[in-house]
C-alpha cells in the first residue's frame, strides 16, 4: 500500500482523537482557565512558518479561547501554504518532545535510545520500554518542574489539530500532494516523515483522552456519590 494512504488514515484517526479530547478537556475548569498557553503555542506556530516559507505576517492574536495569525501568501508555492495551516501539528510534537525531554531530564541521544535505535526510532512505534518506566519512576511528582509539564502538556494537546480554517485553507494543496504522491516516489521519504509524526501525535492524544475520560468518570462519581450522601442526611435531619 503506497504510504500517502496510511498518512491520510493516520490523518483522520488524529482529527477524531483531537476532536473527543478537546471536548473532555473542556469538562475541566482548572484545565480550560490555563488555555491561553496552548492557544499561544498554536498561533505561534502559524507565525514561525510563515517567517520560515517568507510569508508576510500582518496580524497575530492569542486570547484564551481563540486567536489568529493574519499573514500573505507563501512565497513557496503549494507547499508553503500547507506547511504554514499545518505547523501546529509539528510545532506541537516537537514541544511534546521536548517537555518529555525535560521532565526525564534526558538529553537528545538519551532520548533516542529510548525509542531503539535509529529504524524504531524513524517509524516510531518500537521502544525499549523497561528505560521508559525506569524514567518514569524516577520523576518527582510532587515538584514544580512536572506541575509545569502537565500544564503545557494537555494545553499544547489541546490546540494540537489544525482549525477547521486550516483544513479548508490546506484542502487544495492535500488532495494536489496526494496525488503528487502516487506518481512521484521522490515523496515517499516525506511520507514515512508524516507517518512517524502522525503515530506519535495519535499516541499521545489516545493515551491523553482515556486519561481524561477516566479522569472525569471518577470525578462525576465522587460527585454523584456526595449528592446521594447529602440528600440522605437532609431526609434524616426532617
Amino acid at each position: 500500500m503506497n504510504s500517502i494512504f496510511f498518512v491520510i488514515l493516520l490523518f483522520i484517526l488524529l482529527q477524531a482523537l483531537g476532536h473527543a479530547y478537546v471536548l473532555l478537556f473542556n469538562q475541566i475548569a482548572f484545565l480550560r482557565y490555563t488555555l491561553w498557553l496552548g492557544v499561544f503555542i498554536h498561533e505561534f506556530s502559524h507565525f514561525l512558518a510563515c517567517r520560515l516559507t517568507l510569508a508576510p505576517v500582518y496580524e497575530f492574536r492569542a486570547g484564551l479561547s481563540q486567536g489568529y495569525v493574519k499573514h500573505g501568501k507563501s512565497k513557496i508555492p503549494i507547499i508553503g501554504n500547507m506547511l504554514i495551516s499545518l505547523a501546529p501539528l509539528f510545532g506541537g510534537v516537537i514541544l511534546l518532545v521536548l517537555l518529555f525531554m525535560w521532565v526525564l531530564g534526558l538529553d537528545w541521544n538519551a532520548f533516542k535510545g529510548l525509542l531503539g535505535g535509529k529504524t524504531q526510532y524513524f517509524w516510531g512505534i518500537r521502544a525499549h520500554w523497561d528505560q521508559v518506566w525506569r524514567y518514569f519512576l524516577s520523576i518527582d511528582f510532587g515538584s514544580w518542574r512536572f506541575g509545569v509539564f502537565v500544564i503545557l502538556f494537555f494545553n499544547v494537546l489541546a490546540v494540537f489539530n489544525p482549525s477547521r480554517r486550516d483544513l479548508k485553507n490546506i484542502a487544495l494543496g492535500l488532495v494536489f500532494y496526494v496525488l503528487l504522491s502516487l506518481f512521484w516516489p521522490v515523496l515517499e521519504s516525506l511520507n514515512a516523515f508524516l507517518i512517524f509524526v502522525l503515530i506519535w501525535a495519535n499516541l499521545i492524544l489516545s493515551l491523553a483522552t482515556f486519561f481524561l475520560l477516566g479522569f472525569i468518570t471518577l470525578r462525576n462519581k465522587l460527585k454523584s456519590a456526595f449528592f446521594r450522601k447529602l440528600t440522605f442526611l437532609k431526609k434524616r435531619v426532617k
